[in-house]
């Protein structure tokens, strides 16, 4: 929310970036019974999703038909969230290199984690050699 602040005061509330950062707003803030809440990133999918994956071949259930789509497309979309490509200024921005890594939530939050990335490429690993 920090940058929303900035881009307000440098950009303008009318600028691209700041109505860009507005419609973001709510992977992070909602409203709750207890009152305006938020959370530091947007979300646990590519956690969730590695390790419902693993489970699912572990088990034997990625092997029932009726879960073999879903295996699939657990698949896909690993594929999907695995960052591609380095941060543009990740040298001058004081981050490090991503490429090949996978987030805590999705490519577009892109912050990397060893442990998710860990699980991200068991998931894809443990599909692409028990299922077929």
């Amino acid at each position: 929310m920090m940058n929303v602040v900035v881009r307000a005061h440098v950009d303008g509330r009318e600028s691209v970036a700041y109505k860009r950062h507005m419609e973001r707003r709510r992977d992070f803030m909602w409203l709750a019974g207890e009152g305006m809440m938020m959370r530091g990133t947007n979300g646990s999918q590519l956690w969730d999703i590695g390790f419902t994956a693993q489970a699912l071949v572990e088990s034997g259930l990625a092997h029932e038909d009726e879960f073999r789509e879903s295996v699939f497309r657990a698949l896909r979309w690993l594929e999907h969230a695995q960052i591609r490509d380095n941060p543009k200024h990740f040298t001058t921005a004081y981050r490090h290199p991503t490429k090949g890594a996978w987030p805590f939530s999705t490519r577009t939050q892109g912050y990397t984690v060893s442990d998710c990335t860990g699980e991200g490429l068991k998931a894809v690993i443990y599909i692409q050699d028990h299922v077929e």
